[in-house]
């Protein structure tokens, strides 16, 4: 595939059995063609034949090539996505024409990256799968680590044994130097949201302070189905208990969000009320 894309002569298959033979020919009609077979007492394949030369005229770079497929442009940038899974597309769209000569489009270089992401990184819903074990690891190396996961209440089966499996819904973290340093903190908490825009959708909720030299410290994370009144009371509750205590009366600082203000409103017992302040940012980009 990458002599094809790189000389500009596609190739089309005309027999693809896994555990017998393969056969490409010259797309533009020339007699150019390779056979493979696969030999079973080497568990290897074997070139059989090649007929040489490529005769169509055709080297000058084409608009599109079947060669150049998502799958082959990703293991072509996977080195770059591996290094900086923050490149942008457009970025990439720019590295595959010096690559291959070709201007490739928006959304088959999107692809292509999502392919090298799921290589390095794992598949979306395996990721979700390994959130119990990343946290019970970091809880083994970082003692103190306070974490929960609230299951959706419904189970799906398991795509291999056909049991049932619990769905996650929401998962709450915090780490014990945050706990600690936020003693010597200013007492405020910064709340706010952030959408997740990958395949599976949801919030990133924040909860951050400000130290004695005006620094922000990040004190407690959650992962949520969206902002409404039951995650935002949820992330208040265990963000109560597990990190501002109850010596000092907190002030909340965020946007308009009536789940926010409903939660601060929110009584629990054994712990001080709570006092809420608008975010100054958020309230002038809505008045602007």
């Amino acid at each position: 595939m990458d002599h094809a894309v790189r000389h500009h002569r596609p190739f089309k298959v005309t027999y693809s059995d896994a555990k017998v033979r393969y056969t490409i020919v010259c797309k533009q009609g020339c007699g150019w063609s390779v056979n493979a077979r696969h030999e079973k007492w080497m568990k290897a394949w074997k070139i059989t034949s090649v007929h040489q030369p490529h005769t169509c005229a055709s080297t000058e770079t084409m608009h599109c090539h079947p060669q150049n497929t998502a799958k082959y442009l990703g293991r072509r940038i996977a080195g770059i996505v591996a290094s900086d899974p923050d490149v942008t597309v457009k970025v990439l769209v720019q590295t595959i024409f010096g690559y291959t000569g070709y201007r490739v489009n928006y959304s088959k270089v999107w692809r292509a990256k999502q392919h090298v992401l799921e290589l390095v990184f794992g598949d979306w819903k395996e990721a979700y799968n390994l959130i119990p074990r990343i946290l019970n690891a970091i809880t083994h190396y970082n003692p103190g680590t306070k974490w929960t996961i609230c299951r959706d209440g419904r189970t799906i089966p398991h795509p291999t044994t056909g049991d049932p499996m619990w769905v996650m819904k929401r998962v709450f973290w915090c780490f014990p130097q945050c706990v600690k340093s936020y003693e010597y903190c200013h007492p405020l908490i910064l709340v706010d949201a952030t959408f997740l825009t990958g395949k599976c959708k949801g919030v990133l909720m924040t909860a951050t302070t400000v130290d004695p030299e005006g620094q922000l410290v990040p004190m407690a994370f959650g992962l949520a189905e969206g902002e409404n009144n039951e995650s935002w009371e949820w992330f208040f509750a265990l963000v109560r208990h597990n990190v501002l205590g109850r010596d000092r009366k907190i002030c909340v600082i965020s946007d308009r969000h009536r789940g926010i203000l409903k939660a601060v409103s929110q009584k629990m017992e054994g712990l001080p009320p709570l006092e809420h302040q608008w975010c100054m940012r958020h309230f002038a980009a809505n008045m602007w």
